[in-house]
């Protein structure tokens, strides 16, 4: 378990939800068990072993962790852009996109097997689309990169990174009122600007720069003597690669509305995605094979004349 690697739509990534260190820890570890191009999910189980040893934890301190995430984590809610929610999970749950926003669970059911100290959970249905099924827009990371991490604002500005790792510019502008939002920093303890730097910012990078493959920092963007949004800058560690290469990512599907064209009469979305997801792989299984010309095709036998022509320029030189 601890090589998984997390795949995560960037609706959820730039979703605002809050979540526990530990409740993170967990949503990562199943998301991690996750084909990313399965239509349905199943019921995703962590133990307390696995879990201690994926995050460097102690087995006491693992239980206790899972113990306190079984009963929080069916109240938690993230709230996503409707109109990344595919049409037919729109209509279903008449979800209205005129409206923004809609709020979901994390998760459907939880259970805490007290007889094999694991935890189990399903994924609410209308978060499948952005853990399954996934097209271009998404971001892939590896969970060591975060395992480390004692901040679960760490996690979530590491995501942000992540999800512009290819760009040109490794650079963004957030406003300081996005990431109060992003990261539900609405309480007392951050409402000061100060509080937020101290607290969130600031251990953020420095676990980022100490744990990660990825090097940042932050500059204050001001208003007069306000700051209004923060600069971050990054960098791929030398000696580390970027999680993936976008140019050949084998998650890469055609859009829905791409899918929609090209279905055939009758045809469901489903069904009409995984004929064009084989179609392309026996494509690009074909290309890679040898034409029968390449394969019968003799090698050509090297000259004797220019095989003993280079004989003599050695012994010319030996001499």
């Amino acid at each position: 378990m601890s090589k998984l690697t997390i795949y995560k739509d960037n609706n959820v990534i730039n979703a605002s939800y809050r979540l526990s260190l530990g409740e993170q820890r967990l949503i990562l570890s199943c998301i991690g068990q996750i084909n990313p191009t399965m239509d349905d999910l199943g019921v995703y189980s962590v133990s307390t072993d696995d879990y201690a040893k994926l995050f460097n934890l102690s087995r006491k301190r693992a239980y206790r962790e899972l113990k306190d995430v079984a009963e929080q984590l069916f109240d938690r809610y993230v709230i996503i852009d409707a109109a990344s929610l595919p049409d037919d999970l729109r209509i279903k749950y008449k979800v209205v996109v005129e409206s923004g926003t809609f709020k979901t669970r994390w998760v459907s059911h939880l259970q805490y097997d007290n007889v094999n100290l694991s935890l189990s959970l399903c994924f609410s249905p209308l978060m499948i689309p952005y853990l399954s099924q996934l097209k271009s827009q998404f971001t892939k990371y590896d969970i060591e990169h975060v395992a480390n991490f004692s901040s679960v604002y760490a996690i979530r500005i590491y995501e942000f990174l992540a999800q512009r790792q290819f760009q040109s510019t490794k650079s963004f502008v957030m406003p300081l009122m996005d990431l109060r939002d992003l990261l539900q920093l609405d309480d007392s303890k951050h409402r000061l600007y100060g509080h937020l730097k101290s607290r969130v910012l600031d251990p953020a990078i420095n676990q980022i720069n100490d744990f990660s493959n990825i090097t940042a920092d932050y500059t204050e963007k001001k208003r007069g003597k306000k700051v209004v949004s923060i600069q971050f800058n990054f960098e791929i560690k030398a000696g580390m690669t970027a999680a993936r290469n976008s140019k050949q990512n084998p998650y890469k599907h055609t859009t829905e509305a791409e899918i929609k064209k090209l279905a055939k009469p009758g045809e469901t979305i489903k069904q009409a995605r995984e004929r064009i997801i084989k179609s392309k792989s026996t494509v690009k299984a074909e290309a890679n094979e040898p034409t029968s010309a390449e394969t019968k095709k003799p090698k050509k036998p090297k000259s004797t004349a220019a095989g003993l022509k280079h004989i003599s320029d050695i012994k010319t030189r030996l001499h």
